[in-house]
């Protein structure tokens, strides 16, 4: 199964449908694909699950036209409180371009020290990888974040990296992370909601509370 979010909605390519509340669309050709794509503001919200024989050949034949990126971030933990920037209005998770050179795991720690002045966080395990298009000087899109779970200790000031548009950086606490998440990119979520499930049920982190 790949998700893709286009215009904030996901557009999921499975084999077979499941019990997701999404409307479906049965096809194995990618021209149908593009025509949804070029009518995804029609799409709800919700977004749209496509059945196909081969989610992966579909999947590359309908992003074929578009700029591939490659990108890491990471959820950091400091205690009972969850590490956000603001930029361009939305509350999001730290993430950049990984650079040549650079395997995931270093890009992702990287970009966090970059947009946000800490150091020495370090990555506890993987998370869900995310898809999202969007445009660029004119061409089109498709990025793909490598997100990792990380641990912080220190006390560094936050300074956000105004030059990449982020205004603030701020500690949210668990148990205020509800408030936030209206404002975040919904492709974020299930990478938030990952990371908060393995603290809260303690198989990942030492510190089980959401409080």
């Amino acid at each position: 199964m790949y998700k893709v979010f286009i215009e904030n909605k996901p557009v999921i390519f499975t084999t077979h449908a499941n019990k997701e509340d999404l409307s479906m669309l049965r096809t194995n050709d990618f021209r149908d694909l593009e025509k949804l794509i070029s009518e995804i503001h029609l799409v709800p919200k919700e977004g749209i699950l496509i059945e196909c024989d081969d989610p992966e050949k579909l999947l590359g034949q309908t992003f074929q036209s578009y700029k591939y990126i490659e990108a890491a971030g990471g959820v950091v933990v400091n205690q009972n409180a969850i590490l956000l920037i603001h930029r361009l209005g939305m509350w999001d998770l730290p993430k950049g371009k990984i650079e040549k050179g650079e395997n995931t795991e270093e890009a992702a720690l990287r970009e966090i020290e970059e947009e946000c002045g800490i150091h020495g966080h370090q990555i506890v395990c993987s998370l869900t990888n995310t898809l999202h298009t969007y445009e660029m000087k004119g061409k089109k899109v498709i990025k793909r974040t490598y997100w990792y779970a990380m641990t912080y200790e220190g006390v560094d000031q936050l300074i956000p990296q105004t030059e990449e548009d982020i205004t603030e950086v701020r500690w949210v606490k668990l148990s205020e992370i509800d408030r936030f998440q209206p404002l975040m990119y919904p492709s974020l979520l299930p990478v938030l909601n990952e990371c908060i499930h393995l603290i809260k049920n303690g198989t990942v982190f030492e510190n089980g509370s959401a409080e």
